[in-house]
């Protein structure tokens, strides 16, 4: 989810998700100098019993007269598709493709040396005092340079099988609107062909 700098991690009901997508630090351990720490909120979620508790963080709050995460980093240059382009474009094959790259972001690690800047305090237990401090190990959806890690990594990996698998690596690099496929073929059987190819490729 992202919306203005948000981004929105899943919790069992009381614990942070550990070892996955955050790690806890020793706040002594570190170098104070350079962090960043991340406000967020609870968004609790009635109908929905596996994930009910989701924290929302937030890369773009900032105190007066300092910056916030987003300010501080480089966006990147626009590398997807346009929107208009790929509709048309899909809209001219009979046989449509739609598909979705599972939980996209949190498949990319964030260096060690960079993750003191995704920093935020986590307590199993609001109404103490016995803060712990964590860090995000994979990409956050709302931080503004994230667009364009995403899309870069992944042109990154399309080119390692570009010669194995071609015609699906180039349809994939100007189909993927984020981490959404759109796209199309001629008939069934090149369809279900560029499917399994594509599986293949970010399986």
């Amino acid at each position: 989810m992202q919306l203005n700098g948000l981004t929105v991690i899943g919790c069992d009901g009381t614990n942070v998700n550990t070892g996955h997508k955050e790690e806890r630090i020793k706040d002594s351990d570190e170098n104070k100098e350079s962090t960043y720490y991340l406000p967020h909120r609870a968004d609790i979620r009635k109908g929905h019993s596996a994930t009910r508790l989701r924290i929302v963080l937030y890369a773009s709050a900032h105190g007066k007269r300092q910056l916030s995460l987003n300010d501080s980093l480089y966006t990147g240059p626009n590398l997807i598709p346009d929107l208009f382009s790929l509709l048309h474009r899909f809209r001219s094959h009979p046989v449509a493709i739609t598909a979705d790259i599972q939980k996209a972001y949190l498949q990319l690690n964030i260096d060690k040396e960079d993750r003191n800047f995704t920093r935020f305090y986590w307590s199993n237990n609001p109404e103490d005092d016995n803060e712990e401090i964590y860090r995000m190990t994979r990409f956050l959806f709302g931080v503004c340079s994230s667009h364009f890690l995403l899309a870069a990594t992944i042109k990154y990996h399309l080119k390692w099988y570009i010669e194995q698998f071609p015609m699906t690596c180039e349809l994939l690099e100007i189909s993927l609107h984020v981490d959404d496929l759109i796209t199309g073929r001629e008939d069934i059987e090149f369809a279900f062909k560029t499917s399994q190819e594509a599986f293949t490729l970010v399986a």
